[in-house]
């Protein structure tokens, strides 16, 4: 080169349609991603939706396991005071 630097060009030799279907490919590229960023979001709202269902549920069991202990507790007292009234009823009825 003279010491001048040539500018950038296209050559008219390129076909038009080369550059439309470049131009094509990139917009499908933009939009794919554009999807894939969307599918992204709402699997992310997916997860926290689940992930606070999940809390609730572990919540209601440890609840219910709460609740579970007070019922096993009560019916075996329950079953301790009904041996000791058969106890008591043996001991007053007579023997034949």
């Amino acid at each position: 080169m003279s010491g001048e630097r040539e500018s950038w060009h296209l050559s008219k030799s390129v076909p038009i349609t080369l550059i439309v279907a470049l131009l094509i490919q990139a917009a499908a590229v933009v939009w794919h991603g554009s999807q894939w960023t969307a599918a992204i979001h709402q699997n992310r709202t997916d997860i926290d939706k689940l992930a606070a269902e999940h809390d609730q549920m572990n919540n209601a069991s440890s609840v219910q396991a709460i609740q579970l202990a007070r019922i096993e507790e009560n019916t075996r007292n329950l079953a301790e005071r009904i041996a000791d009234l058969v106890r008591q009823l043996e001991r007053r009825q007579p023997q034949p």
